[in-house]
């Protein structure tokens, strides 16, 4: 059974009403709202979602956030480490998959020492899919960091599988 959200926001408006979650009975006592009800919503919820994100073209309750999957590369003492440029490689087959950002973004990103491996832009493509990919770090003409990772996506977001995301390197 699918159901979208609309439905389901509907059926927990018809269950629980727009007041409180807990209602008066016939005899003005407090009760409790109908916890039945909850897990049964719950389970159609979850069925909905197990079931559509195996195709991600069928309707997919997806959250609004967009995420980014990052490495964080600093020293020992715990400062960033700005690099001049980074690239990020798809190992299976060399191809470059470095994200292009706006001149804000990159200052951005190299002032924290966060470089962004994988946004929710690659959602499509990398849906129900792992990719290993490896992450190079320059600075003043030298690599200094390279290090692998696995990342993926559901339906709806991008999500680190494996590999350290935080990167020490030696001054």
């Amino acid at each position: 059974m699918k159901i979208s959200f609309l439905h389901y926001a509907l059926i927990l408006s018809l269950t629980f009403g727009f007041s409180s979650c807990s209602q008066k009975n016939s005899t003005g006592e407090q009760t409790e709202p109908a916890k039945d009800t909850v897990a049964v919503l719950d389970t159609v919820a979850t069925q909905d979602t197990v079931a559509t994100t195996k195709d991600c073209s069928g309707d997919v309750m997806c959250t609004e956030i967009f995420s980014t999957v990052s490495a964080t590369v600093k020293n020992k003492d715990n400062s960033p480490v700005q690099l001049d440029s980074y690239k990020i490689i798809q190992t299976a087959t060399g191809t470059e998959r470095t994200l292009t950002l706006d001149a804000a973004m990159a200052e951005m990103q190299r002032k924290s020492g966060t470089y962004a491996i994988v946004t929710d832009a690659n959602v499509k493509e990398l849906a129900n899919k792992e990719i290993e990919v490896e992450f190079i770090g320059y600075k003043a003409g030298k690599e200094i960091v390279k290090r692998k990772f696995t990342v993926g996506a559901d339906c709806c977001h991008v999500k680190h599988i494996a590999g350290d995301l935080e990167i020490v390197v030696e001054k």
